[in-house]
């Protein structure tokens, strides 16, 4: 008779086989002589010349950039439990197999997050040593830090996730986002200056994974919320490759959530025809789908953060680039909208799904973009530029998004 810990390498088995097929398909012979091996070859020469320290612009970034996306990685990713649909048949019967099946996966997890850690750090290694002249010590014990913080952090969310549903999960995960990113930032500076007390915050974080992983192993009730967590993971690599090659890929709607914005179904527009029908069911479409509303609230944040931190010259390169960057966003809002079933339910002229293309594009887009204009206006000229930066945004964008409409 087989045992759950058999059964455990068998699904791990059967993941890196199915993960092999869905790479095998996006990569053949061509695409890895043609594109893959010069990449790898420019990087690698890039990499050299980082250890060589031929690139001058680095020197001037500042170390808590480099903290920023340190923690971007350290915030990402979870825990694997390697439940199935049907183990509900038998294994829900057998709570002691489900405990180590799940303890196999946290494991598993731990594994995968140190060997992703040190890619990462041997990636950075020549800026850290070079640039920010660490210490092999204290190179050490950061990469032990930020492995047992990722793994921490990813047990916390799920447990997380677990407890709370809704909007109440989404508020509740964004300013634990916030709040942590000055945690992380803040206590790194501090402890890399005090290598014993980087040794104990990382023993701490150990002793604190363990807890987290005996609390995981003991909740009860979550076994169909683990079985859906599970199956985002073993496609969330076939869903990217199908979503780049213009395959919409559906997302499984979650009950009991209501719209953050624009609850009831009233008219947008006066006037009742083709273009503002299928504006108007874009423009609600994203409104109302709160993962959406707040990704779309995360690249504005993120382009005002931009236009701030850059120095004159450089503020209005990047400008434009942003304006670009939320009409390409709102470009694929309207692509997945223009491809639901419902909308394919009538026929469109195609005249008509091009200008609400463009009309749809330029509403969803400028928002924000009036945002970041006001940002970069106020922070250069003070209330005058906030004043003109505002007119200049709806022109720019209004071009941007008439370009960018011919090739969506």
């Amino acid at each position: 008779m087989i045992s759950a810990t058999q059964m455990f390498f068998r699904r791990v088995k059967s993941e890196w086989k199915f993960q092999y097929k869905v790479w095998k398909t996006a990569i053949d012979w061509t695409v890895g002589l043609y594109i893959l091996l010069p990449a790898v070859l420019i990087g690698l020469d890039g990499y050299i010349s980082l250890w060589k320290n031929q690139y001058g612009w680095i020197e001037a970034l500042p170390f808590y950039w480099l903290l920023t996306l340190i923690y971007l990685f350290a915030w990402s990713g979870g825990t694997r439990t390697f439940l199935e649909e049907g183990d509900q048949l038998f294994l829900l019967q057998r709570r002691s197999w489900i405990r180590r099946i799940m303890a196999f996966g946290a494991g598993y997890t731990a594994m995968l997050n140190l060997l992703v850690s040190l890619l990462v750090f041997s990636l950075l290694a020549p800026l850290l040593f070079i640039n920010y002249k660490l210490s092999a010590v204290q190179f050490a014990l950061f990469l032990g830090f930020v492995f047992l913080f990722k793994t921490n952090t990813g047990m916390a969310r799920q447990l997380f996730e677990l407890r709370f549903q809704g909007w109440k999960q989404v508020i509740a995960m964004k300013i634990a986002f916030v709040l942590m990113s000055f945690v992380f930032v803040k206590g790194v500076l501090f402890l890399l200056g005090q290598p014993r007390l980087l040794l104990n915050a990382c023993a701490m974080l150990l002793i604190a994974l363990g807890f987290l992983t005996k609390m995981r192993l003991e909740v009860r009730g979550s076994f169909f919320d683990d079985v859906a967590r599970e199956q985002r993971y073993r496609l969330r690599y076939a869903s990217l490759l199908l979503s780049m090659s213009g395959i919409n890929v559906k997302r499984p709607k979650s009950p009991k959530k209501r719209p953050l914005i624009l609850r009831h179904s009233n008219h947008l527009f006066r006037k009742r025809h083709a273009v503002n029908l299928l504006v108007e069911l874009c423009i609600k479409s994203v409104l109302r789908n709160n993962r959406s509303l707040l990704f779309y609230a995360q690249m504005v944040a993120v382009g005002i953060l931009l236009v701030l931190s850059f120095p004159f010259w450089w503020k209005w390169i990047i400008w434009p680039g942003l304006a670009c960057l939320l009409a390409f966003l709102a470009g694929l809002y309207w692509k997945e909208v223009v491809s639901s079933d419902f909308v394919q339910l009538f026929q469109w002229k195609s005249g008509d799904k091009s200008a609400a293309a463009g009309k749809s594009m330029f509403l969803l887009m400028l928002p924000g973009f009036l945002l970041i204009s006001l940002a970069a206006g106020w922070q250069t000229f003070s209330w005058m530029g906030a004043c003109l930066a505002l007119p200049a945004g709806i022109v720019l964008g209004y071009y941007i998004t008439k370009l960018i409409a011919i090739f969506i």
